[in-house]
């Protein structure tokens, strides 16, 4: 039962780290696959200012 736990908030630290990071890559991924024009260098830019404010 102590592995249990120990993962669940093993977990939890991560996700509450580094879940604002891995939902920004999610998000990348999935528009990347929707919209062609979506990994543009313009684009990439403009979202890279916007997500540093």
């Amino acid at each position: 039962m102590d592995g249990l736990t120990e993962r669940q908030n093993r977990a939890t630290y991560i996700l509450s780290r580094y879940g604002t990071f891995v939902g920004f890559i999610i998000l990348v991924i999935v528009m990347s696959i929707l919209s062609p024009h979506f990994l543009t260098l313009g684009n990439l830019s403009t979202l890279l200012t916007q997500v540093s404010m």
